[in-house]
């Protein structure tokens, strides 16, 4: 108890310490950097739903800074504008228009190229968002030089989008390796991985509307995958559950699992059925709160069976999940870090189901070479002969006067001879050379080097010199013979013409 307890401060402290940089990186590299643009006529939505299409203008008025009348190239920065299409307005001239009526605009920063000459002493700005299910600005929009701008955002972008991008292959891939992996094991691990498998392919959806798009082609299309990025941490969740509770010895044939797939199914099926925007709203806050119902008890999950392996990674997920919600309910400017919970959370469990399968895999190889391995000398036994492959030199060993030490000092004593024997030789060839015992005092030696001479040579006075036995052998070679039955009976004619002194 005192180790788990051990495991859990030490995961939620890193986790602390992870979620809290990327705040303030991701916050730091967000601060506006020239002239702030925050005296406008009426209240800039943070993030406010709608009910369908709708527009909201936004108009302010400002006078350009002295110290930046001199730059050449001047910008507007908008770093995140929640809707589907945003159209910027200069004095009554149109100088920006983003996305279509079925656009995802906010995961990238608008950077919009400022026409000097339309510049006054007092200038207007207008704004005008147009959105299918949500609109707002996140952050107080600024000017800037071109140049700064562009270094500005580009950060951004690539911590906000084309994470987002690299997370949509690596669920794809993993979707793919998992059901790589559940295709190579059989019963409940089977199952196991197409979880996990399913979970990944789902993510990968719910992480479309978390990238930039000019359009979907349809509107049909925004609104299915902005559905999808509500509803999916349902399945998702508890398709993981269900993984960690076979992975950890629980049966999930009981009713209160099965509740837990019928409850996500139907939650999943709500959301993306919802005939209304409005109603969609509804059901997409039940989901989120059931959400995180499922986070909580698949945290209790893991706490329960002390699945250290993944403490740190629910945690972070957790934090992540906690500091989105405050985010959203403080309508205050930040970076939302769910998604790095997310991907954090599924590299994780991937990676953990991975090791597991190697573990599988190990431990499945070990039991089917112990069946290839005689108990007593350790040497492969005859079934490794269906194994072989008809190439290189086979070498017939039989030890010489064999029954008369059994006769002598009993079958203990010759187990012990036969156990230094077989102990002497494995211990003296090489990695790719293969040794058999075929039953009683008789071996055999398959050779892949052309030196089998001396290496036979060798072998017989290492055995003389140490155990003061000799043995007899036949040599025939592999690739000459049809098969592994035609070389034996060459090799034992050899072997018998070296007993009877003839060789």
């Amino acid at each position: 108890m005192r180790k788990n307890a051990k495991y859990v401060f030490l995961s939620l402290g890193f986790a602390f310490a992870l979620m809290f940089t990327n705040v303030y990186l991701l916050n730091k590299f967000s601060e506006p950097k020239g002239f702030m643009l925050d005296s406008w006529t009426s209240v800039v939505p943070f993030y406010e739903k709608v009910n369908g299409p709708s527009t909201k203008v936004l108009r302010m008025h400002f006078s350009l800074p002295q110290e930046l009348e001199n730059n050449e190239v001047l910008a507007l920065i908008f770093q995140k504008v929640i809707a589907n299409k945003v159209r910027i307005f200069l004095n009554g001239e149109l100088i920006g228009q983003y996305g279509s009526s079925s656009g995802n605009l906010w995961p990238a920063p608008i950077v919009v190229r400022i026409p000097k000459h339309l510049l006054k002493d007092e200038n207007e700005l207008t704004v005008e968002l147009f959105a299918l299910v949500n609109y707002g600005i996140s952050y107080v929009p600024y000017i800037c030089s071109y140049e700064e701008a562009l270094k500005a955002t580009q950060l951004q972008l690539v911590l906000r989008n084309n994470f987002n991008l690299f997370s949509i292959g690596a669920s794809l891939f993993m979707t793919l390796l998992m059901l790589m992996v559940g295709y190579a094991v059989v019963g409940i691990s089977k199952r196991q991985y197409l979880y996990l498998s399913g979970s990944a392919f789902l993510m990968s959806l719910g992480l479309v509307q978390f990238t930039y798009r000019e359009t979907s082609f349809l509107d049909f299309w925004y609104i299915f995958y902005e559905k999808m990025a509500i509803v999916v941490p349902v399945p998702v969740l508890t398709l993981i559950y269900l993984y960690i509770a076979e992975r950890y010895g629980r049966k999930t044939s009981g009713l209160r699992f099965k509740l837990l797939e019928i409850v996500a199914v139907l939650m999943t099926l709500l959301v993306l059925l919802a005939p209304t925007i409005q109603i969609f709203h509804v059901f997409s806050e039940i989901s989120q709160i059931y959400a995180l119902f499922l986070m909580i008890l698949t945290l209790w999950q893991i706490l329960y069976v002390e699945a250290h392996e993944f403490y740190f990674a629910i945690f972070f997920l957790f934090l992540t999940a906690l500091q989105s919600i405050v985010v959203l309910l403080s309508r205050s400017p930040g970076e939302l870090t769910l998604p790095y919970g997310r991907m954090v959370y599924l590299l994780a469990i991937c990676f953990e189901a991975i090791r597991h399968f190697r573990k599988i895999s190990k431990q499945k190889e070990e039991l089917e070479l112990e069946n290839y391995i005689d108990s007593l000398t350790g040497a492969y036994n005859r079934k490794y002969i269906d194994l072989l492959e008809n190439d290189g030199t086979l070498v017939l060993m039989d030890l010489d006067k064999f029954k008369e030490i059994n006769d002598k000092y009993g079958h203990h004593k010759g187990d012990e001879f036969l156990a230094k024997f077989a102990n002497l030789i494995r211990s003296n060839i090489r990695s790719e050379d293969v040794f058999i015992r075929l039953g009683g005092d008789e071996f055999c030696l398959v050779l892949k080097g052309k030196d089998y001479r001396e290496v036979v040579d060798r072998l017989y006075n290492l055995v003389r010199n140490h155990l003061g036995l000799s043995f007899s052998y036949g040599i025939a070679n592999l690739n000459e013979a049809r098969d592994f039955d035609e070389a034996y009976r060459m090799a034992d004619e050899e072997l018998y013409r070296r007993k009877r002194g003839e060789v």
